[in-house]
C-alpha cells in the first residue's frame, strides 16, 4: 500500500523499564496453562507462569494480564495502539471501545487518574469476566452497549477513541459503514485521534474499511506490525505532528510509563489524502 514513512524510535537509558512486544510469549497455547472460569458462551480464563489470559476458543487470545505487573498491556497490538498518545499526548477524555480484559483501563488509571475515561462493550459476559479475573479499576465507567450505537447517540467530545472491536473473530460490519466514521469523526475534538485495531481476513476486506474510514477522515496513517496479522488505523482530524516531534513524544512516554513504541520505526505510513 503506497504511503510515506514516519520514522521515530526511542533509545532507553540504563536502568529505565522499557515495556516491548518481544516480550509477548508468542508460543503460548491459548488452551495450556490452569482453567480458572468457563462460561457456558464457551469464554475461557486460563492462567500460567504469570499471565492470565482469556479466550473465546481458537487460536486467538483475547486478552492477557501480567500478574505481577497488571498496569502495563502485553499483547502487541495493545502496546501500539498507545501509539495514540503520539499524536495527542495530553488526552484530557477517552472513549474506549471494546473493553477486552481491561487492559487500557488499567494504564490510564495508573498513568493518568486525571483522564476521563469512558468504556463500551456490548458482552455482558466479557464485563462480568474483566471484573472477576483482571482487575478493573473501580474508578472506571463501563457501558454495556454495541460501539455502533453508543457513537450514534452520543453528544460527548473526545480527545482519543480507541476502537478493538470483533463478532467472535470477524470484523463487525459497522466497521465498513461511512456511518461509524462519520459519529467518530463528529465526536473526536480538533487534535483527537482515532485508533483501530483490525484483523482483516482479505484485501478487500481492508479496502472496504478504508473507503469507509475515509469518507470523513483525510489524515489517516496505517500500522502494519511486523509477526502478527494486526493492522492499526490511527485517524486525525489535522494533520499529524513531524517526525522529530514524534520522536520527542516517544521519548517522553518511554520515560514516564515505561512502554517502548521503538518496534513501531519506520512502519507508520501516512496513506495520501483522497481527492475531494
Amino acid at each position: 500500500m503506497p504511503g510515506s514513512n514516519i520514522c521515530y524510535s526511542a533509545s532507553g537509558q540504563a536502568g529505565r523499564r522499557a515495556i516491548s512486544y518481544m516480550k509477548y510469549p508468542i508460543e503460548l497455547k491459548p488452551e495450556a496453562g490452569k482453567l480458572l472460569c468457563k462460561l457456558a458462551t464457551g469464554i475461557q480464563v486460563r492462567e500460567q507462569g504469570g499471565l492470565r489470559w482469556m479466550y473465546f476458543g481458537g487460536e486467538a487470545i483475547q486478552a492477557m494480564l501480567v500478574l505481577g505487573d497488571p498496569v502495563h498491556p502485553i499483547i502487541p497490538y495493545q502496546v501500539s495502539m498507545l501509539a495514540a498518545l503520539l499524536f495527542n499526548p495530553t488526552p484530557r477524555s477517552l472513549l474506549n471501545l471494546g473493553l477486552g480484559g481491561g487492559s487500557f483501563e488499567r494504564f490510564f488509571s495508573e498513568y493518568m487518574p486525571q483522564l476521563s475515561l469512558t468504556s463500551v462493550e456490548s458482552n455482558p459476559d466479557v464485563i462480568q469476566v474483566q471484573r472477576d479475573y483482571f482487575s478493573i479499576p473501580g474508578s472506571a465507567s463501563v457501558i454495556q452497549r454495541d460501539a455502533g450505537s453508543y457513537l450514534s447517540s452520543c453528544a460527548e467530545s473526545y480527545d482519543v477513541i480507541l476502537c478493538d472491536i470483533f463478532e467472535q473473530a470477524d470484523i463487525p460490519s459497522s466497521l465498513g459503514q461511512d456511518s461509524f466514521y462519520a459519529d467518530a469523526f463528529r465526536l473526536l475534538a480538533t487534535n483527537g485521534v482515532l485508533a483501530i485495531n483490525l484483523l482483516p481476513q482479505t484485501e478487500a476486506e481492508l479496502l472496504n474499511i478504508l473507503l469507509a474510514v475515509r469518507s470523513s477522515f483525510d489524515h489517516l496513517l496505517l500500522l502494519d506490525l511486523p509477526d502478527f496479522k494486526n493492522i492499526l488505523l490511527f485517524c486525525l482530524k489535522q494533520d499529524p505532528p513531524g517526525p522529530s516531534q514524534l520522536e520527542q513524544r516517544a521519548e517522553a512516554l518511554l520515560t514516564d510509563t515505561g512502554i517502548d513504541l521503538s518496534h513501531v520505526a519506520g512502519c507508520i505510513r501516512i496513506l495520501p489524502k483522497p481527492q475531494r
